[in-house]
């Protein structure tokens, strides 16, 4: 948090620097002729401009960011699942290292159903023996970028796969052996 701060600070004073204090050798060379004095009132703008222009991305980086914590409700930047398979998925709210945590809510969405909204579900299971084929959409601001996954656990055991914050997974369709 300090080094945000910080750096928000360098940002602020160094747009300062650059629209305010004159270096009157160096900018008679660059541009041929003699800067306005300092303060002015048009070069005023300009000293606001820079401290909101380092304001905006500084205030973005300190902002906290969302965790994944689905023992809570939140609105925006939950991850979710969506079922359009024929098929039901088996979901769970909390993601721990390489599947549900222990004792996590889980749920069976059904052909058409998702995760219920404003809740974080982190995970779903890609059943042992089956074939799995669907997307996972991120939301990367100001875009949505989607990337399609076969995920084959044919010969293998139950496959947990983990959905992000600001995430939406979708189970286009499901068979039993390779896809």
């Amino acid at each position: 948090m300090k080094t945000l701060l910080v750096i928000f600070l360098v940002c602020c004073v160094a747009g300062y620097i650059a629209t305010a204090i004159p270096f009157r050798g160096l900018h008679h060379r660059l541009f041929g002729r003699t800067p306005a004095p300092l303060a002015a009132p048009a070069s005023r703008w300009r000293i606001w401009r820079w401290i909101a222009a380092a304001a905006v991305p500084a205030l973005l980086l300190v902002t906290p960011a969302r965790t994944a914590s689905a023992g809570e409700s939140c609105l925006g930047g939950c991850s979710e699942t969506h079922n359009k398979s024929q098929y039901g998925v088996f979901t769970a709210r909390d993601w721990c290292s390489g599947g549900p945590c222990s004792g996590s809510q889980t749920l069976w969405i059904y052909t058409g159903q998702q995760t219920p909204d404003n809740q974080d579900w982190d995970t779903f299971r890609v059943d042992a023996g089956w074939c799995y084929k669907g997307s996972i959409r991120t939301y990367i601001y100001p875009f949505w970028h989607t990337t399609n996954y076969t995920w084959d656990q044919s010969g293998k055991g139950n496959l947990w796969i983990q959905v992000h914050n600001n995430q939406t997974a979708t189970v286009d369709w499901q068979g039993y052996g390779h896809c």
